[in-house]
């Protein structure tokens, strides 16, 4: 509270100083502007709270996406092997190792897209540190979540694709053409 009126008396002192070099009268309006930093800063942090909003949520879409797009990639998987399916399960493969299979695979498949993004992330803001000329700093605590988020998302596109491989009828599953 202090400090707000020692701002608002530095800011009327300031107004009065400037009417007085710009020879204003009385009647006459401000012919010019005075801006608080506090102001200045709360603008600035809304701007940057708004950024971080559209980020996050560009994010949540990028990874919803991609989730998608693996289990998609997984239950193509699943069709075109079909056949191999219902040879492994006709040999005794137990549901448990088929569903295994397919779901090791499709962690193995989000894991190197994890590794793959973050060197191709981290070497473009090298490059763009070297062009600008600013310090560069591997933002670890970045790379460690965006590994869990890679793992989190494999296990979820994984499951339902390595479920219906191990449902499959092995009877059935040879038929498939």
């Amino acid at each position: 509270l202090l400090k707000e009126g020692l701002l608002n008396q530095a800011v009327d002192q300031a107004t009065a100083d400037f009417r007085n070099i710009r020879h204003l009268t009385p009647a006459q309006k401000n012919n010019f502007g005075i801006e608080r930093s506090d102001d200045m800063i709360r603008s600035m942090l809304k701007q940057v709270t708004t950024l971080n909003v559209a980020a996050w949520m560009i994010g949540m879409i990028t990874i919803l996406g991609s989730s998608i797009a693996l289990m998609n990639i997984m239950l193509v998987a699943v069709t075109e092997r079909t056949k191999e399916i219902g040879i492994r399960k006709s040999l005794g493969a137990k549901r448990n190792t088929i569903a295994q299979q397919f779901f090791t695979e499709t962690v193995v498949i989000g894991q190197l897209g994890g590794i793959i993004g973050t060197f191709l992330g981290i070497s473009s803001a090298y490059l763009l540190s070297q062009v600008l000329h600013f310090t560069f700093v591997i933002p670890w605590a970045a790379i460690i979540s965006a590994f869990i988020t890679t793992f989190v998302v494999a296990v979820i596109s994984g499951l339902y694709p390595a479920l219906k491989a191990s449902k499959l009828d092995p009877v059935e599953a040879l038929r498939y053409e």
